[in-house]
């Protein structure tokens, strides 16, 4: 059975950094735990799918802006992240995806989260969409954080190079919790430290008598890389990436729902090197039915780990015009 809701506090200010309608828990979906934080709030469900080595607490920025709006705001952590359960096997989207269905349908969110809108970043933009292949009337909406477009080659390699810089920490243990924050305070990834990033990074901080580190297990990623071609091996990435080992492959056309796509201009660590790049944003522009594309001057970490008003309001405006077709439906269907 889950355990009952805990509630995580920062030391430099809760209220602050989590506001005052946030809880989180576990709750049982698809066979195990998953960890989350709710946002209590009056308005749209909204659901937030973090990515690869993250938490929900990725979203605090983010969910505490629209939730200031009034969504109902439901993050949660993917299995092998956070607070979720870690258990071998395999990890995929098509396992992120049916963990998804279950947690929406289980007793404690079925009823206030029936029919959200999704707003997923990277990773989960894929777990995203394959929920929606598979259930396409389960959703209202869908925002695409940077990610979610299919990928060259080329495209592959950089992002894993890049990638490689958020596994150091993984199978790692520091010192102390201080050494630990260090190694992400000074990681070239992460260009402005908070309260809310502290939070994200001690959340999932795993602390024993012989030190601290990540409590992501080493064959969570390596198995989230195999089921795309790759591997935290280096070598063997190589070898399946340039033996046409195909990566993610989503299926845009068959998503009826109402689409926005936000895509991060700013470079992460040099320039040129977008996570979702004009090519791909193309691509799914010409094949999704209904599709918005917007930019941001921000980079792959920034555009979710600060506060970006600009990002804020763009959903804001897009989940106010999900609710305002679907009031024009419903009147529709009473003439």
């Amino acid at each position: 059975m889950p355990s009952a809701a805990r509630i995580h506090r920062s030391t430099n200010g809760p209220v602050e950094v989590f506001g005052n309608r946030y809880s989180s828990g576990q709750t049982v979906a698809n066979g195990i735990e998953l960890g989350w934080g709710h946002f209590v709030g009056s308005g749209i469900p909204t659901v937030m799918v973090h990515g690869l080595t993250a938490n929900h607490l990725c979203f605090l920025h983010l969910a505490r802006a629209l939730n200031s709006a009034g969504l109902d705001i439901l993050a949660y952590d993917l299995r092998g992240r956070g607070q979720s359960d870690k258990p071998r096997g395999v990890y995929s989207t098509q396992v992120h995806a049916a963990d998804l269905h279950s947690l929406l349908r289980s007793k404690k969110f079925s009823k206030r989260f029936s029919r959200p809108l999704l707003v997923a970043h990277s990773l989960g933009a894929y777990a995203a969409l394959e929920f929606l292949r598979l259930n396409p009337d389960e959703a209202r909406g869908l925002v695409l954080l940077d990610g979610g477009a299919r990928l060259t080659l080329g495209e592959q390699l950089r992002i894993y190079i890049m990638l490689r810089l958020s596994f150091i920490r993984l199978g790692r243990k520091f010192k102390d919790p201080e050494a630990y924050l260090s190694l992400i305070q000074n990681s070239p990834l992460v260009k402005r430290w908070s309260p809310e990033l502290e939070a994200m990074v001690r959340y999932d901080m795993e602390v024993t008598s012989d030190g601290a580190g990540l409590n992501i297990p080493v064959h969570v990623i390596e198995s989230e890389l195999n089921s795309i071609g790759g591997s935290l091996n280096v070598m063997r990435s190589l070898r399946n990436l340039l033996g046409n080992r195909r990566g993610f492959e989503p299926q845009f056309a068959s998503i009826k729902v109402p689409v926005l796509i936000v895509r991060a201009v700013q470079p992460n660590l040099f320039p040129g090197d977008s996570i979702l790049t004009k090519r791909g944003v193309q691509e799914m522009e010409q094949e999704f039915p209904h599709v918005t594309v917007r930019e941001i001057q921000a980079n792959h970490y920034s555009m979710i780990m600060e506060d970006q008003p600009e990002l804020n309001a763009m959903i804001i405006d897009f989940a106010r015009s999900i609710k305002a077709g679907a009031s024009k439906r419903k009147v529709v269907r009473k003439r």
